[in-house]
């Protein structure tokens, strides 16, 4: 069944002409996942459980999967789960997934969530109405067939304006050389404690004007796939007042798909220098994470009125 899952995603991103290359899948217990670290490489990683454990943690909150963005780029950071565990409760698990790879690619296009939600929900509302009813699915759904298993499944059927397109290329603007590597010199001495916070503000407020163009999108999508008498919503699952940890349900999905926007910025001071930009600006001195990276932090900050440029 892995294998089936590992090549239903890849015909199905296929069919949208969608570029990918994956990665070769893994089985392992939930124990060794533990320990397990995404390359970091990873623009979507695929979860699939095993019915012990999607029937915990998905079917007991009526879910049979969903799909999860965080971010607002929209080429990374994207993560989906799935359980093995076919249910009359649910639809299928290979309906499941073409479900939520059509909230990925649709989202990976930047479309709007009329597109990435309402149409996709639509599209499994039908489905469903046509296997509760015993009617004919023929017009709901789209064949693959895989040589796994040598079968043909019904799987979502392609929003068709977006099959062929390219994701929208990166609107970041980029700065110099020279300014990068003169913020990179002050931000290492602001590290080591030689200069003020005001020293850097100034000095890096090149890099909180640059971006001006950036892609305001949501920030965080989540969307999951219940069971044919209930939806299930973001609040129902994952809202609660003055949470700080990832919710359960989430807590599988590998921390390097998480952006620093997510990972970060909800720690530290609320005013003033944020404790946790230090760390982020010693890991970019230290090449640990790239310009573009270290620049979202500082565009954060920018966003935020804690850094004005000058």
């Amino acid at each position: 069944m892995l294998r089936t899952y590992s090549e239903v995603s890849k015909l199905y991103l296929d069919k949208y002409e969608l570029e990918n290359s994956p990665y070769e899948s893994i089985c392992v217990t939930d124990e060794k996942y533990t320990g397990y670290t995404a390359p970091l490489d990873f623009d979507l990683v695929i979860l699939v459980y095993d019915k012990d454990l999607g029937r915990t943690e998905l079917n007991s909150q009526n879910i049979g999967g969903y799909y999860h963005h965080v971010g607002r780029d929209p080429v990374q950071n994207h993560a989906i789960v799935v359980c093995n565990c076919p249910t009359f409760d649910f639809s299928s698990p290979i309906w499941i997934l073409t479900h939520e790879l059509s909230h990925f690619v649709l989202t990976y296009l930047s479309y709007d969530m009329t597109v990435i939600e309402d149409l996709v929900h639509s599209n499994d509302a039908a489905y469903d109405e046509c296997i509760r009813t015993h009617s004919s699915c023929e017009s709901k759904v789209m064949k693959i067939r895989t040589e796994t298993s040598a079968y043909s499944y019904s799987v979502m059927p392609l929003y068709e304006p977006a099959v062929g397109l390219k994701p929208l290329p990166s609107q970041v603007e980029e700065l110099p050389v020279q300014v990068v590597e003169l913020s990179k010199i002050i931000t290492k001495w602001w590290t080591e404690d030689k200069i003020t916070d005001g020293d850097l503000f100034n000095a890096i407020g090149y890099m909180a004007a640059g971006n001006s163009l950036f892609n305001h999108m949501n920030a965080e999508i989540f969307t999951a796939d219940s069971s044919f008498d209930d939806d299930v919503t973001w609040e129902d699952l994952l809202v609660e007042e003055s949470h700080s940890e990832k919710p359960d349900i989430l807590s599988r999905i590998p921390e390097t798909l998480l952006s620093i926007e997510e990972s970060s910025f909800d720690e530290g001071e609320t005013s003033g220098m944020p404790t946790w930009f230090k760390t982020t600006a010693k890991w970019w001195v230290e090449g640990k994470i790239s310009d573009s990276e270290f620049q979202k932090s500082v565009n954060y900050l920018r966003d935020e009125g804690i850094l004005r440029a000058r």
